[in-house]
């Protein structure tokens, strides 16, 4: 592992961490590089690192029976793929794949667990960002449209009061998004 001592992540998960939680996270995150194509979980297989990107974009895709494939969410620098490692699942039912590529941490499952069991100061951040995250999808599969750039400006984004991170980063605003 690279020396992470001064760490400043360009992700707002991260970002909205208090300091002695990022501090004692430094040495279990590892700067990766997340180049186009990569897969980084397939269905149902088990999530060996939760990914926090910094300017790369992760499609998360689902598939039907019969193998047609929809994105139906996309994470970038506002959160994490592989969350729910953290609330007990060990895989995801979703595809997840690099799209515009960029660095980005990672974690190994079993520390994020770890982390998060004994210190739950970052639960509060991460619980948000699940729910914000696990709606998006929902939306997005029954075939609404979100535009997240006009919910972010509106205030309901990654610092707004109903966006993922809300109060953690100190925010407010009112809802919005799509047409």
């Amino acid at each position: 592992m690279k020396d992470n001592t001064r760490l400043t992540p360009k992700n707002d998960i991260l970002n909205a961490l208090p300091a002695d939680d990022l501090a004692r996270l430094t040495p279990l995150l590892e700067h990766v590089d997340l180049p186009h194509g990569k897969v980084l979980y397939q269905p149902d297989v088990p999530i060996k690192h939760v990914y926090f990107p910094e300017h790369a974009m992760i499609s998360v895709v689902a598939y039907t029976d019969d193998g047609q494939a929809t994105e139906v969410a996309v994470i970038g620098g506002e959160g994490a793929t592989g969350v729910s490692v953290v609330m007990g699942s060990n895989s995801t039912h979703y595809e997840n794949i690099v799209q515009l590529p960029n660095g980005g941490w990672r974690i190994k499952t079993k520390d994020v667990r770890e982390e998060f069991a004994k210190h739950l100061n970052g639960a509060a951040v991460g619980g948000r960002y699940m729910r914000e995250h696990e709606a998006e999808m929902e939306r997005t599969g029954n075939g609404a449209y979100l535009d997240r750039r006009k919910v972010w400006a509106s205030g309901s984004g990654p610092g707004g009061a109903g966006g993922p991170l809300g109060a953690a980063a100190g925010g407010g605003g009112a809802a919005g998004g799509g047409p």
